[in-house]
């Protein structure tokens, strides 16, 4: 079952990136739970390129944790 807050986060995420030209996809486990696997989900998964990286990062500047770098 995926928490409520994961649904939360994301639509905040879609309404975010709905006009910018990003690639990134969900992955990890909560990618399997939507996808009707049995995953409890305790976390959000996004994989994207370098280019797209950046650009969330200014996106969700008011969001981050740490600086978003290339390692």
């Amino acid at each position: 079952m995926i928490p409520e807050k994961h649904f939360e986060v994301l639509k905040f995420l879609k309404e975010k990136f709905s006009d910018q030209d990003l690639n990134w996809a969900l992955t990890g486990s909560t990618s399997f739970a939507i996808q009707g696997l049995d995953f409890k989900p305790n976390d959000i998964d996004l994989q994207t390129d370098k280019a797209s990286a950046y650009k969330i990062g200014q996106i969700l500047t008011d969001h981050t944790v740490r600086e978003v770098k290339f390692s």
